[in-house]
């Protein structure tokens, strides 16, 4: 009976230090490799910061499994089995920690190459300090390589640094950039060196360019007055108008300097095409900066100028008093009775009316088929021609102007497709719509203008009764319809010489949508006239 005892006894034992056994190799599992933050997962400087409290992990935890012995035999059975379990579990963190500590070296390597970089865009001064520290990264990075190797990729990395700086100068168009280039040209890697030196002789050629344009302009003689060239189109003279003194003066002295320098360049340097090109880049880029200077002070003058009139009065309303002195002395002549005109009107209390030449040119401009004719009504101030134009007329062409300055081109192909039905209504009766200067009240341009005008009103009408914008054959109509009325009320006077010119309207408006939209001619009739033209919108 005893032997039987001291045998089952044993056997418990056995299988109490198995039993603690299987736990403290499940915990060390777990949190070694299994478990969610095990330490196995752990990469770089997290896995050589956690290494010390995960060893004390596993240490309390073989303590507390020691603990749930119950007699010496067995302690004496579960101490070196624990002891063997936490000496390789203690291997296994230091091979895992001292694999980490490699990865860890090479990111704060690479980290340590693009702060070089960054050091040194920041600060030439860094210069030499960046290229050291991120030669001793590399160096770290290609550990254990043969010798060629780590030099070879030391004197990339030195190259990296130095065109990194020089790269950082060129997107800048600074000229520090060719001096760093040339001095550091020799320890560039090749690539580098064949990549930078293009765009540096480059900006070589455009900061000598520069230079000679100032030196070339400080030496050219001043510049002449020149008158301007009549026009007849009313248009134009519109366009030539001054506001303010002098504008014109100024631009015609920046365009008379340009010639002057595009020739002296293509005297002095015909035999370089390289410097003759960035000469004549260099020249364009400082006339177009001259004149857009020129003009943002034109315009500074106008917006001022437009403040006053409209909220200089009473309550913030019209002003009744003339602008101050700065502003004055800054307009021509002309402009100036322009503006006391205004100012005087406002005191009696009328409103500004709209000269129907007036409207008619610029309203004409803006739609011009001609896109360099619409690009210079884009860009020409408005604000002259207050005096001349209805509060409501001046937005509506504003309106438009913005329309053909952003481009927006549907909104504006339909404008133009409609200016085209108008000219065509107008031509088709004899009747030129060309804006002339100095029309007089009965003249093709004077009945023109009126026309325009009133089709501008009764697509107004349209859009607010319908709540939308007119189709093409509905534009159609009215203009048909407006001629009509025109017409018969006398003051649209038709010619006995037919129509002026064939139809100027397109086969296919893509302005409205409507394929299939067809100008066709009709038959002569007794209610058109002879030679008369009628326009038709057929509809596929």
């Amino acid at each position: 009976m005893f032997a039987l005892y001291e045998r089952n006894a044993t056997e418990a034992n056995e299988s109490r230090v198995q039993d603690l056994n299987n736990r403290f190799i499940t915990r060390m599992q777990d949190v070694l490799r299994t478990g969610p933050g095990a330490f196995h997962k752990l990469e770089g400087a997290d896995a050589i910061k956690a290494a010390g409290a995960t060893t004390e992990t596993l240490k309390k935890f073989k303590a507390e499994i020691f603990g749930q012995t119950a007699n010496g035999y067995q302690r004496s059975r579960l101490a070196p089995i624990l002891d063997t379990h936490f000496a390789s579990a203690t291997e296994q963190i230091a091979w895992h920690v001292d694999r980490q500590q490699e990865v860890y070296d090479r990111n704060v390597a690479s980290t340590s190459i693009a702060v070089a970089e960054r050091e040194a865009t920041s600060n030439p001064d860094n210069l030499a300090g960046a290229v050291t520290r991120a030669v001793g990264a590399v160096r770290v990075l290609h550990k254990g390589q043969p010798p060629e190797v780590i030099e070879r990729e030391s004197r990339k990395a030195a190259s990296q640094i130095v065109s990194s700086l020089i790269r950082d100068r060129l997107v800048r168009n600074d000229p520090s950039a060719v001096g760093l280039y040339r001095q550091y040209e020799g320890r560039l890697d090749p690539t580098d060196r064949a990549t930078l030196g293009t765009a540096v002789e480059t900006l070589s050629n455009g900061v000598e360019a520069a230079n000679w344009v100032r030196e070339r302009s400080a030496s050219l003689p001043a510049p002449q007055d020149r008158a301007l060239t009549p026009t007849n189109s009313r248009a134009s003279a519109l366009l030539d108008e001054e506001g303010v003194a002098g504008h014109r003066q100024r631009l015609d002295a920046i365009e008379d300097r340009r010639r002057a320098l595009i020739a002296l360049n293509e005297q002095e340097f015909a035999a370089s095409p390289a410097r003759l090109r960035a000469n004549r880049m260099a020249i364009d880029t400082d006339s177009a900066q001259a004149r857009a200077a020129v003009n943002a002070d034109v315009n500074g003058v106008y917006a001022e100028l437009r403040r006053h009139l409209t909220t200089a009065g009473p309550n913030g309303g019209p002003a009744v008093t003339p602008p101050p002195a700065t502003i004055m002395s800054r307009l021509t002549d002309a402009q100036q009775d322009a503006v006391t005109a205004q100012v005087n009107a406002a005191i009696e209390g009328r409103k500004p009316s709209t000269d129907p030449q007036t409207w008619y040119a610029i309203h004409q401009g803006l739609m011009s088929d001609d896109a360099s004719e619409r690009q210079r009504w884009a860009s020409k101030n408005l604000v002259p021609f207050m005096g001349r134009l209805s509060g409501e007329d001046f937005d509506t062409l504003e309106k438009l102007q913005t329309a053909v300055r952003s481009n927006d081109g549907a909104e504006q192909n339909r404008l133009q497709a409609i200016t085209r039905m108008a000219n065509h209504a107008l031509r088709s009766v004899g009747i030129d719509p060309t804006p002339q200067a100095d029309a007089s009240p009965g003249s093709h341009a004077a009945q023109a203008a009126s026309f325009h005008r009133a089709l501008r009103d009764e697509l107004s009408a349209f859009e607010t009764s319908k709540g939308r914008k007119a189709t093409a054959a509905e534009a159609y109509d009215i203009v048909t319809a407006l001629k009509e009325t025109a017409i018969k009320s006398g003051w649209l006077e038709a010619s006995d010489r037919g129509p002026t010119v064939a139809s100027d309207i397109p086969l296919v408006d893509d302005a409205f949508h409507q394929p299939g939209a067809q100008l066709a001619q009709a038959e002569p009739s007794p209610e058109t006239g002879s030679g008369r033209m009628e326009m038709r919108l057929d509809f596929a």
